[in-house]
């Protein structure tokens, strides 16, 4: 069963980690974290991730019925 993680890892495609957070403003450790299923994504991550990874409704709505509900709390590290 694909997680969160190894679905944002296949959302990235070739670009690096580094790339990905620079594209959306964010740390790598951030994208490695949520990579690694050590952490969800806030609701403004995710964004950013459809923003910047082109992601489909439908492929949003997968990622959202697998997380079930998503942390609404700020983010430290972003």
């Amino acid at each position: 069963m694909e997680t969160f993680g190894t679905m944002a890892r296949r959302w990235r495609g070739g670009l690096t980690q580094v790339e990905a957070s620079s594209k959306m403003g964010i740390l790598q450790s951030t994208i490695s974290k949520i990579e690694t299923d050590s952490r969800r994504p806030s609701v403004r991550i995710l964004y950013l991730m459809v923003e910047a990874y082109g992601i489909s409704a439908e492929e949003l709505g997968d990622a959202v019925r697998l997380l079930g509900q998503l942390e609404t709390a700020d983010e430290v590290d972003e």
